[in-house]
């Protein structure tokens, strides 16, 4: 969606096709005035989806290409699914110009024309070798980085604070692994620091009622559900408590330094690598740590800034490496 706007303003005409699975997202396609071509339902749950295109990938891109047929003249096709990989892209590629795909995995290999990888890794050129036609164009990197524009216009008024007053706590939507209780547990003990917490949770939590029952014992702790103001509450944090994700780059970028809980496997090497070079402070794997770690780290921090501030030094490097809407720029301008 955040390339598809990016598009949009240099007046690039948009259509997105999706499956119509349980729990998609393609309202949100609707209702952002985007055209929407909807594949053949035929998955009941949302756990099937992967592994329906994972097993029957033929099927799925014919059904793609059918409908990438009713427009003759399609400069790119954007790929951005961790099921998809070259054998499909094969199918569709010769209906469009351009294959773009977008990965982070570099677990299979792909047909396309152009790859981008916007993660930030130790030897991030060498993943994709043998895995992309030899002539593919690779973007790699968070110069790449696609980032809402709230977060953008944010950053801009950012106003860091000289010491640790406001913590920001969010591990998505859902937080399969309740790391949100876990947090709000170890955070009780901090009373005596002032701090103020902003927790961020999706109203299908499953522990959504013990989660307000410690905002209505701590006046400290603040609940938004569903909230549209992320990067607005993300900014004003001095230190955030999360999971790795999209949401990894946007504190990276705000320059919020961050203690990370690992929460699924494709987490791992990017946590452990952004925690080597200092961007982050990461905890380990969720069945690693416990409240008890979290208390000790914090309480570390909040009484020795030092290595806050340096972490915070470290981030506005990172920040200033991000380009402007480098993809679309890259693929309107070619450059």
């Amino acid at each position: 969606m955040v390339l598809a706007e990016q598009l949009r303003k240099r007046d690039a005409e948009i259509t997105f096709i999706s499956h119509h699975f349980p729990g998609n997202l393609n309202h949100l396609i609707i209702e952002n005035d985007f055209t929407l071509l909807v594949l053949p339902y035929l998955v009941t749950t949302a756990d099937q989806h992967v592994a329906f295109i994972e097993n029957n990938w033929e099927l799925d891109a014919h059904h793609t290409k059918n409908l990438i047929r009713q427009y003759p003249n399609i400069d790119y096709l954007v790929v951005d699914h961790y099921a998809l990989e070259e054998r499909w892209e094969k199918v569709v590629n010769g209906n469009v110009q351009h294959v773009i795909v977008i990965d982070d995995l570099a677990n299979r290999k792909h047909y396309c024309d152009t790859l981008v990888d916007q993660n930030l890794l130790q030897n991030i050129e060498k993943r994709y070798v043998n895995l992309v036609p030899a002539k593919a164009k690779l973007l790699l990197g968070p110069k790449y980085l696609l980032l809402r524009e709230e977060f953008r216009q944010t950053a801009l008024m950012k106003t860091p604070h000289p010491f640790i007053k406001n913590i920001f706590i969010s591990f998505g939507g859902t937080d399969p692994t309740n790391e949100t209780c876990k947090t709000l547990e170890a955070i009780t003990d901090f009373s005596d620091y002032d701090l103020e917490i902003n927790t961020i949770i999706s109203t299908k939590h499953p522990e959504i009622k013990r989660i307000q029952a410690y905002a209505n014992h701590n006046p400290a702790i603040s609940i938004h559900t569903d909230t549209k103001q992320m990067a607005a509450l993300m900014a004003t944090a001095d230190l955030a408590i999360g999971a790795g994700g999209t949401t990894t780059w946007e504190r990276c970028y705000l320059q919020v330094p961050t203690f990370t809980i690992e929460t699924a496997l494709n987490q791992h090497e990017i946590l452990n690598y952004l925690d080597s070079i200092g961007f982050l402070c990461h905890l380990g794997k969720s069945k690693d740590v416990s409240t008890g770690k979290i208390q000790k780290i914090l309480s570390s921090h909040l009484n020795d800034t030092t290595e806050w501030r340096a972490m915070r030094i470290r981030l506005k490097a990172f920040a200033a490496s991000v380009e402007d809407e480098a993809i679309a720029r890259y693929m309107v301008e070619g450059n």
